[in-house]
């Protein structure tokens, strides 16, 4: 029986191909985020991985544990500068 749910393994196929396309993009992007015990910014990409506890790895190298959005920051690191868009 030929309905509209035939289609259907086109459409995952093409998600599929879409999928790593979008985590290298999301890879690429660099964000801002300020670590809660230094209240520094520092540049992460979209995929930033957790050391199981919280903390993600900057770009510069540094475990991160991320503030809250309204906590003011008071600089930003100078090994994470280098790397700002």
């Amino acid at each position: 029986m030929a309905g509209r749910h035939s289609r259907r393994g086109r459409l995952t196929e093409w998600c599929r191909s879409q999928g790593s396309a979008a985590r290298d993009r999301s890879r690429s992007r660099l964000t801002g985020v300020t670590d809660a015990g230094t209240l520094i910014k520092h540049l992460m990409t979209g995929g930033a991985t957790s050391d199981g506890r919280g903390r993600y790895i900057a770009v510069c190298g540094a475990r991160v544990l991320p503030a809250v959005l309204s906590m003011p920051e008071s600089g930003c690191c100078p090994a994470c500068a280098g790397f700002d868009p």
